[in-house]
């Protein structure tokens, strides 16, 4: 039997201090992740990473270096959480260093927030100064 996962891309960003963000989902109590999300077709992973944090942090190339990759790592969906004939999921990781102030050990909901609205609360400088 032939078996549909759905590509999907994560950054596990870390700053200065060794402090990583995680997300508590909104859609399944004490469940925690990485910013990530699908590749869509036609899209190599690379865009699809800087796409998927764009859209969920808000952050752009330029605030971080991507200096490692992992993957692809399968596992398979809950049935009760499967859609249609993908049974699960084919993830890349992506080790990423912020290159200008700190990021929270939690992210909060920011859907329908604007980024000046949320990146000061989570330590993040959008102009850093000093980069190369």
């Amino acid at each position: 039997m032939q078996y549909l996962y759905r590509a999907n891309v994560a950054l596990i960003l870390e700053n200065a201090d060794g402090q990583v963000l995680i997300g508590e989902r909104g859609d399944i109590a004490e469940s925690w992740q990485f910013p990530q999300g699908g590749v869509r077709r036609g899209e190599s992973l690379e865009e699809a990473l800087y796409r998927e944090v764009k859209e969920e942090i808000f952050l752009l190339p330029h605030h971080y270096r991507i200096y490692q990759s992992n993957g692809p790592y399968q596992y398979h969906f809950p049935k009760v959480r499967r859609k249609g004939e993908v049974v699960g999921q084919r993830q890349h990781y992506f080790h990423a260093l912020l290159l200008s102030g700190r990021v929270p050990l939690k992210m909060r909901d920011t859907s329908g927030k604007s980024p000046d609205a949320i990146l000061p609360s989570f330590g993040i400088n959008l102009n850093p100064t000093g980069l190369p």
